[in-house]
């Protein structure tokens, strides 16, 4: 059997239709988390709803501002200001860590998905 230009051209298009299809689910921020520790706690945030935070761990204050579905400190009581200075994440994985208040805040995936890091056994 011998394929033909149309064969190319019929495969290129239910491709081109597949990616297109695909698109908002690559780009939606919908539904992704922050995953907030502290003090041995864990609370999650919707990261699509606009809010302020704060977090009190370890003798530090921690003011969180989640934004246009990302995520920063904004101010702190930590000596080094190290967290403020990691500036925005929005991506799943991605993690601001203040070490003087022991707090983590990371993005993580959807409510129906699991987010996969650079380990995956």
């Amino acid at each position: 059997m011998k394929l033909k230009t149309l064969d190319f051209a019929a495969a290129g298009i239910v491709l081109l239709l597949a990616l297109i299809s695909a698109l908002p689910l690559l780009f939606s921020d919908h539904g992704r988390l922050v995953e907030i520790t502290a003090d041995n706690n864990v609370y999650t945030l919707p990261l699509d709803t606009d809010a302020v935070h704060t977090v009190s761990a370890n003798d530090h204050e921690l003011s969180l501002l989640i934004e246009n579905n990302a995520v920063s400190v904004t101010s702190h009581t930590c000596p080094d200001g190290l967290c403020a200075a990691m500036g925005k994440i929005s991506k799943p994985g991605e993690t601001i860590v203040c070490l003087p208040a022991r707090v983590a805040v990371r993005i993580i995936g959807d409510r129906d998905s699991e987010v996969l890091d650079g380990i995956a056994g």
